[in-house]
C-alpha cells in the first residue's frame, strides 16, 4: 500500500470548474488490477497553459490526487464521475 504523509508532502488546492473544466487531465487509477503500484494512484498527466488549474500556480505535472471534494480516491478508477 502506498503511503501518503499530509503533513509532510501533501497540500490543499480549491479548484472552480471553469468553461472548459479544471485545466488537466490524469492518468492512473486501479482501472488495471495487475498494474504497477505507482499506476494504482491517480496523477496529474497534463496541466492546461489556461484554466484553474494553471491559475492557481500549484498543481504540477505528476502531482497525486488524494481526495476530491473530500472523497478519497482510492481503490477508485479514472471512469467514476462521482467524485469530480
Amino acid at each position: 500500500i502506498l503511503k501518503f504523509h499530509p503533513s509532510e508532502n501533501s497540500y490543499s488546492v480549491d479548484l472552480t470548474k471553469g468553461l472548459y473544466g479544471l485545466g488537466f487531465s490524469t492518468v492512473g487509477g486501479h482501472q488495471d488490477p495487475d498494474a504497477a503500484l505507482p499506476d494504482k494512484v491517480v496523477r496529474i498527466k497534463r496541466v492546461f497553459p489556461i484554466g484553474p488549474a494553471a491559475n492557481s500556480g500549484v498543481v504540477r505535472l505528476g502531482d497525486v490526487i488524494l481526495a476530491v471534494n473530500g472523497k478519497s480516491l482510492e481503490s477508485r478508477n479514472l471512469g467514476v464521475s462521482d467524485v469530480w
